[in-house]
């Protein structure tokens, strides 16, 4: 009998609709094909980890209904409190989920070896996120990610993920949508499968991660403002975020039309540890060494522009072919492609790469110890350095048997028929001296192999005084008489519907990357952020407030001012400035044309004493001594002690250090302050690299004396009751990274 019926809201006839599960409890199994149905506003918490609801049988389709959303944690709850599965598919083949709104776990979407699954048209926002420590005036080293280990379910584990696909082969996950996560998709030992028209994007790690995932089509999805650790003009780090990650010997691999702008790289892709013998091989596998890494890659019509470190990394690994890619304003450079060899870099186009370069590390291509690369027909615009390539002295790296197995020093490569075009427009400021550079073979140190390395057929248009055509060391190459022939690039069609590629260009540019505490503001809500300050006050910026000034929603809290101004389009500052001494906690309400926004906090109102000086005394062994040498440093007056050296030194972080202020490494300082506290009980809190004293009342609470890395203490006194409490903060910075900050807070 012919029948029609509404499914999905599509007209079917001749089609019997599937039956509706009514889903309101942890541990729904589904055996058969149906739609699901939650009552709005329901929250169901995965108890055990095992999923919500769990996909037990082959040849299932589940669809949501379009009013259903599978919640986790009620509204408002931190992202780094979400936890539990929501969906679950384990063990089963040919499973269908469609239409899935899922939102509030650690995980949303969860398959292990499920072959053949199909995931499409679902929205899963809202995953797992950890709370960034870092702020607009400073790094926070805790907050990098750790790629590198996987083998256990590592990056599950530590960061969760929106959809997660493991130990499966033939797998389709297209127009799937999420933020408001830390990962979008992560593919831990996938296979054989089409990743495309998927929109992750504004998230505070990877848009999609691979593990040991070959023989997959990645087309058509923007992966965008994947990104952690970045402040422009403040420092670039990116921390491993990627909008794209491929780790540990992901082969094979066709990636085509996809948009992986403002991310930390665009695509950051490394051969493995166990690729080049840092680690052993798995239990019972053997290991090619020679041919061992993320090869025989293909990157092709990608835009990877605004990064804050690279466009592409692509490091010890083999024949990939990247062409036709477009990669403009990356803060590092364009490409980095250390360690890999025998690829080929295409058509491409570069331009204003490295403006915020770390050191020699700069431009367009960089590959260190590569061999065999063919660099030809590209455009390089107005980058620091349009292609180095260079050899230095790695003794740790080449030591290990994957390194060693594939080292032929810099021999082979070849840079031609490439245009290189320099003018007096690049953003670059540079030194006294310095040019921009087109070609640059360096032998760092003298020790290097360099070996039928071929320059030919290059065009240069620069302008005067602005950049050299080459700057090489004598020996590194050879100026041939032929252009390389022009390698035929393949005829591959991208798959998929969307065009991703542009479709963000109103928000080009590296300054479009605004981090709050949870990841990079998407451009469309409103954005609230702590910034820095000057004297005691805190000051917040909203951004995407509209044309009209906030106003203040209720009076400001005792103890308190807040003042509001609009300095820019759609964004306002406001300031919460301490009416009296001491430890001031405040909530107020700002109201906006979007709506009402909360800021809340606490701010230690007083005014430290402090000395800086280059310490010759070492303080550990000689503390007395080492104390004395303050005595000689003219005092400074500090508002707060958050003090984010860096690589810098005081005078970078402290005005008015003195006329000859300390050195970067090898620092003291001493602050000394009295401040009127409530009875009660109180926690210090420190952050600090190097050592670190904290006395209260000359009672030492906190004592990290030694050489560390950033590290947090707490300590804990009490007071019967109110009056003026007497602190001394002893610090000192041995070399490399320093910081400190202390906060002083009541324990309840």
């Amino acid at each position: 009998m012919l029948f029609c019926a509404v499914v999905l809201g599509v007209l079917a006839c001749g089609v019997e609709p599937l039956p509706i599960v009514e889903v309101v409890a942890d541990d729904t199994r589904i055996e058969s094909s149906c739609r699901i149905r939650i009552e709005p506003g329901l929250v169901i918490q995965d108890d055990e980890g095992d999923g919500v609801i769990q996909v037990v049988a082959n040849d299932v389709i589940v669809e949501f209904l379009d009013d259903s959303v599978l919640r986790g944690a009620e509204a408002g709850t931190p992202g780094d409190g979400l936890v539990g599965v929501g969906v679950r598919v384990q063990g089963a083949e040919n499973v269908t989920l469609r239409g899935l709104r899922v939102e509030g776990y650690k995980v949303n979407v969860r398959a292990t070896r499920a072959p053949w699954l199909v995931v499409e048209d679902a929205d899963l926002s809202g995953a797992f996120r950890q709370r960034l420590r870092s702020t607009p005036q400073r790094e926070d080293t805790r907050d990098w990610l750790r790629p590198h280990e996987n083998d256990e379910g590592q990056w599950v584990k530590s960061y969760g993920g929106a959809l997660v696909v493991e130990d499966t082969n033939n797998v389709t996950i297209r127009r799937v949508r999420v933020r408001e996560s830390q990962n979008g998709i992560i593919l831990d030992r996938v296979n054989d499968s089409d990743v495309y028209d998927n929109d992750c994007s504004f998230l505070s790690g990877w848009g999609l991660a691979m593990w040991r995932s070959s023989r997959t089509t990645i087309s058509r999805n923007a992966f965008d403002f994947c990104i952690r650790g970045h402040e422009e003009g403040v420092y670039n780090r990116g921390q491993d975020s990627a909008g794209i990650l491929m780790f540990e010997q992901c082969n094979d691999n066709i990636v085509v039309e996809n948009s992986c702008t403002h991310s930390g790289d665009g695509i950051f892709a490394f051969g493995g540890r166990e690729a080049i013998g840092q680690v052993p091989p798995l239990p019972g596998a053997e290991i090619d060494y020679a041919d061992a890494g993320c090869n025989d890659n293909v990157f092709l019509r990608n835009d990877l522009s605004f990064c804050s470190a690279h466009g592409y990394e692509m490091t010890f690994s083999e024949r990939n072919l990247f062409a036709r890619n477009r990669l403009e304003g990356n803060g590092i450079c364009g490409v980095w492609g250390g360690y890999s060899s025998d690829s080929r870099y295409v058509d491409n186009y570069f331009a204003r790469n490295g403006q915020l370069a770390y050191g020699a590390e700069r431009g367009g291509i960089n590959i260190e110890h590569g061999s065999g690369n063919t660099i030809v027909g590209n455009t390089f615009e107005n980058n620091r350095v349009g292609v180095r390539l260079w050899w230095d002295d790695d003794i740790r790296l080449l030591a290990l048997p994957g390194v060693r197995a594939n080292d032929r020093g810099v021999s082979g490569n070849r840079v031609s028929d490439n245009t290189f075009i320099m003018t007096v427009d690049s953003p670059f400021e540079l030194a006294e001296g310095e040019t921009l550079i087109g070609i640059q073979f360096e032998n760092v140190g003298g020790g290097g192999e360099f070996l039928a390395n071929g320059i030919a057929g290059n065009t240069f248009e620069i302008e005067d005084g602005v950049g050299e055509a080459s700057v090489t060391d004598p020996g590194t190459y050879a100026q041939i008489n032929y252009a390389e022939d022009r390698f035929k690039i393949p005829s591959i069609r991208a798959i998929g519907d969307r065009v991703p590629v542009g479709a963000r260009e109103h928000l080009r540019g590296r300054q479009a990357i605004v981090m709050g505490e949870w990841g990079p503001w998407d451009h469309e809500g409103v954005l609230v952020r702590r910034i820095a300050s000057s004297g005691p006050e805190h000051i917040y910026e909203f951004r995407g407030v509209g044309d009209e000034q906030p106003l203040p929603g209720a009076l400001p809290p005792e103890g308190v001012a807040v003042s509001i101004e609009l300095v820019g389009d759609g964004v306002a500052h406001v300031t919460v400035t301490p009416t009296s001494p001491g430890v001031q906690a405040y909530s107020a309400q700002i109201k906006h044309t979007g709506g009402v926004e909360t800021i809340s906090g606490r701010i230690l109102a007083t005014e430290w004493e402090a000395r800086f000086w280059a310490w010759e005394s070492d303080p550990i062994t000689k503390a007395a001594a080492w104390r004395e040498e303050a005595d000689a440093a003219a005092p400074v007056r500090l508002y707060r002690l958050d003090l984010p050296f860096g690589a810098g030194g005081p005078a970078g972080v402290v005005e008015g250090v003195g006329s000859a202020p300390p050195d970067t490494d090898l620092f003291g300082m001493i602050a000394k302050a009295t401040i009127p506290l409530d009875a009660g009980a109180w926690r210090v809190r420190t952050l600090s690299d190097d050592g670190v004293r904290v006395i209260v009342d000359g009672e030492k609470i906190i004592e990290r004396w030694d050489i560390h890395g950033p590290t947090e203490d707490t300590g804990v006194f009490t007071l019967d009751d109110a009056r003026e409490v007497g602190f001394v903060v002893e610090y000192f910075e041995n070399d490399g990274y320093a910081t400190l900050r202390v906060d002083i807070e009541p324990t309840d």
